[in-house]
């Protein structure tokens, strides 16, 4: 992270117009991924909240394995449910019961996505 006094910011800002077209367009997707989380965190329920986030972060940070898409979250249980809006019990309810329905399998601080299709069911049916 650069930081520098608000004066110089400006100056830059002014003799190089490209780079606030630049930091428009990121402050642009910063904001629109911000208003989809609340969207998700107010409208969506947190089974839809999670395998929305799974199905996510296949693409993102997915390594694809024989057995389906490996995703490392390197996070703790009470990390992953922070970060859906729901507690770490909801969290361990909704791992078991899409490990049940054998979508995905749970390791320490990575999950394997075993049926990515039926992750999609899941957001798409109940987001209806």
């Amino acid at each position: 992270m650069l930081l520098m006094p608000l004066d110089a910011f400006r100056k830059m800002l002014a003799r190089y117009p490209n780079l606030m077209y630049g930091l428009i367009r990121v402050l642009g997707d910063a904001l629109k991924h911000s208003l989809d989380v609340i969207e998700q965190l107010v409208f969506m329920e947190a089974k839809i909240r999670l395998a929305n986030l799974l199905y996510q972060w296949t693409f993102s940070r997915g390594i694809h394995q024989h057995d389906g898409i490996l995703v490392h979250t390197g996070l703790t249980r009470e990390e992953l449910a922070y970060l859906i809006g729901a507690t770490r019990q909801t969290l361990t309810t909704l791992l078991k019961e899409f490990e049940a329905q054998q979508i995905i399998t749970v390791y320490k601080r990575s999950i394997l996505v075993r049926d990515i299709d039926a992750l999609k069911k899941v957001i798409f049916q109940l987001s209806l």
